[in-house]
C-alpha cells in the first residue's frame, strides 16, 4: 500500500484536519532527517523511532530549526524552581513541567505517549493518541514533573 493510501485512511481515523495533512506532505525532508539525526543522539533509537515522540526533543514555540534537548532529571528542576520562588517571594507554589506532547483525559484517566509517565498517567505511545483522538477525549500538555502541593 502507498503513502497516500495509507493517507487517506489514517487522516479521518486520527481526525487530522486538511491544514495538517498538507503540512505533512509538504515535511521538509533534510531538516527531517537532522531532527531525527538528533534525537537518535538524545534519546537512542526506540524513543526516536517512536510515533509522535521525536525522541524528547521539543520544536514547539522555538524559531528556525532549533530544538529544546529532553530534561534530564526534570523533577530535581521543578523542586529548584520551587524552593528559588520560595525564597525570593517567600510564596508557596506548585511547579509544573510539561511538555508539548499530548495527553488525552476523560474524566480521572490521562492516556500519553510516554513510555515512562509521571503518576497518574497512563504512556500507551501511539495508542494514547489514537483512542484520545478517537474517542475525542480532552487534549492537553504532558506534565513531565511537578514540585508542591498541587491539591490532588
Amino acid at each position: 500500500m502507498d503513502e497516500n493510501r495509507i493517507g487517506l485512511f489514517l487522516a479521518p481515523l486520527c481526525r487530522l484536519k486538511p491544514e495538517t495533512i498538507a503540512k505533512l506532505r509538504n515535511y521538509p525532508l533534510e531538516e527531517g532527517s537532522r531532527h531525527k539525526e538528533a534525537a537518535l543522539r538524545a534519546s537512542g533509537l526506540l524513543q526516536a523511532l517512536r510515533a509522535f515522540s521525536e525522541g524528547g526533543l521539543d520544536v514547539v514555540n522555538l524559531p528556525y530549526s532549533y530544538a529544546a534537548l529532553p530534561l534530564r532529571n526534570a523533577s530535581k528542576i521543578a523542586e529548584h524552581i520551587r524552593r528559588r520562588i520560595l525564597e525570593a517571594t517567600g510564596k508557596r507554589v506548585a511547579v509544573v513541567i510539561s511538555d508539548s506532547d499530548k495527553t488525552f483525559s476523560i474524566g480521572p484517566i490521562h492516556l500519553c505517549s510516554r513510555p515512562n509517565p509521571m503518576k497518574g498517567l497512563v504512556g500507551l505511545g501511539l495508542l494514547a493518541y489514537i483512542i484520545g483522538a478517537l474517542l475525542r477525549f480532552k487534549a492537553r500538555a504532558t506534565p513531565v514533573a511537578a514540585s508542591g502541593w498541587m491539591g490532588l
